[in-house]
């Protein structure tokens, strides 16, 4: 038997909690009943409530405010509009513009500089201005010059701000990948561009996205929690809005809390974050699973990995392909499944060892070494990290931001349990490693979860680690 009311159900399924709230706000409903069934909406989705949708209403209703919501979400949608500007675009550039089209172009004129795809827009407007004027439209022309005149100032501030975007992104990423210092304190000069309310919307969201990363890479987060709140004001008010750019919002959300220990809130924003399926899926699953691993969740992390598997297959971008398939052998070990946790990941570094080493190896490689730990095959790790030259590598990589000893710690317990290292020297290999991690209380508490999972191996060596990680201020 069909469930009652299963369109409608699907439908409010996949919104989001800053769609429910704007459409609250902005609603003028006069019928009791359009109002009860959008109340049930806001409590199911923002407030994550078991609600029962009304199936004595008339279905029309339902539908009807099904149509609603598509209409008022599409007229705040930034990425739709960026859509009818390349279609307006190419009309010119093809000379098919009708009185129709001709009359959407000039509609146009209302928006300002601080739109969110305001530069695409003047590109728009520069190549209208040209189709106008050789017709000898002179009146439109007109317009469309005083829009242009009016705020070419914008412009040019908006393209320089665009390309010194540019140049902080390649240091922040840079930092990010090498441990290098940039050039220049970024921070500052972010969080200016994305106050700058004059200035387009998509160079403002970029500044956040990068101030992120910059704050992600020097381990200040708290920094960050007034600039999201601003952000989610101006969420809740319709600008900055896409089901794109929302999904984006909601995973840096994720890696904040994830970052301030605040796992349950970070795992919330996670699952809103797949709610949608788009470009960057993959990496908001890797985000999430990562989380669930940390809350000891591997079965949820794992089945939720097995769902994405159709869109891994045509998934291109080699970083979060490599994060992927090093959480999912995480997964498979953390679920009594280690055989297949090591065929999986030998099946990755078979097809792909040199893409693996140019980024991502250490994640990955500590899965594998997991993997033959949880498997007893002491010999056959040592021998991964020898011909591979792991250790030799991890000095390099031990200078990095996020940087957790898990790989040597694997590789110590292995040469302990065959014999080829005393107890003494097994705790002073953990110890060491251990202490290259910065004063950071976050990696510090990761640690003493990696000595917990380590401890059945060398239980009364890990318990001094231990109590030597807590006397150096490491909370367990």
């Amino acid at each position: 038997m069909k469930p009652k009311l299963q369109v409608f159900q699907q439908f409010v399924a996949v919104l989001l909690p800053h769609e429910l709230r704007y459409l609250n706000d902005i609603h003028q409903f006069q019928d009791e009943e359009n109002k009860s069934i959008l109340e049930l909406m806001v409590a199911r989705v923002v407030h994550n409530k078991s609600v029962n949708f009304n199936p004595a209403i008339d279905k029309r209703k339902y539908f009807a405010l099904i149509q609603w919501v598509k209409h008022k979400l599409a007229a705040i949608d930034v990425d739709q509009s960026f859509e009818h500007i390349n279609q307006l675009d190419s009309r010119i550039m093809t000379d098919t513009v009708d009185a129709e089209t001709e009359k959407q172009l000039l509609a146009l004129l209302k928006y300002p500089a601080s739109a969110y795809y305001f530069v695409r827009l003047y590109d728009l407007m520069l190549n209208f201005r040209q189709y106008l004027l050789i017709r000898m439209r002179f009146r439109e022309h007109q317009l469309v010059n005083d829009w242009l005149t009016k705020n070419a100032a914008a412009y040019k501030k908006s393209q320089s701000v665009y390309a010194d975007l540019h140049q902080a992104s390649t240091e922040i990423t840079q930092a990010y990948k090498e441990g290098i210092v940039p050039s220049r304190d970024w921070a500052s000069w972010l969080g200016d561009v994305f106050r700058d309310k004059a200035l387009d919307g998509l160079n403002r969201y970029f500044a956040l996205v990068r101030l992120t990363f910059w704050h992600y890479n020097y381990r200040t987060y708290q920094q960050l929690l007034p600039f999201y709140d601003e952000l989610e004001q101006a969420f809740e008010v319709g600008q900055f809005y896409s089901k794109r750019i929302l999904a984006n919002y909601y995973s840096n959300r994720l890696l904040l809390h994830a970052q301030l220990d605040q796992l349950e809130e970070a795992a919330s924003y996670g699952y809103l974050s797949i709610r949608g399926r788009n470009a960057d899926y993959i990496y908001y699953i890797n985000n999430l699973s990562a989380i669930l691993l940390r809350q000891n969740k591997p079965k949820a992390a794992l089945e939720l990995m097995r769902q994405a598997f159709p869109e891994l297959k045509h998934y291109n971008n080699f970083h979060n392909r490599t994060g992927f398939v090093a959480l999912f052998v995480r997964c498979l070990n953390e679920t009594d499944q280690p055989h297949e946790g090591e065929k999986y990941a030998e099946n990755f570094l078979n097809a792909y060892k040199e893409q693996v080493f140019e980024q991502r190896w250490h994640l990955l490689f500590s899965s594998y070494l997991q993997a033959l730990l949880f498997q007893h095959k002491y010999s056959k790790l040592i021998r991964v990290v020898r011909l591979n030259k792991l250790m030799e590598k991890e000095q390099q990589y031990r200078k990095r931001q996020h940087y957790l000893p898990a790989l040597s710690w694997y590789y110590a317990l292995a040469l302990f349990r065959e014999g080829r290292m005393e107890q003494e020297e097994l705790l002073q290999q953990l110890q060491e490693a251990a202490f290259t991690v910065a004063t950071d209380q976050h990696r510090k508490a990761q640690l003493i979860q990696l000595a917990e999972e380590i401890k059945r191996w060398a239980p009364e060596v890990v318990e001094k680690l231990k109590s030597i990680l807590i006397d150096k201020g490491v909370k367990s």
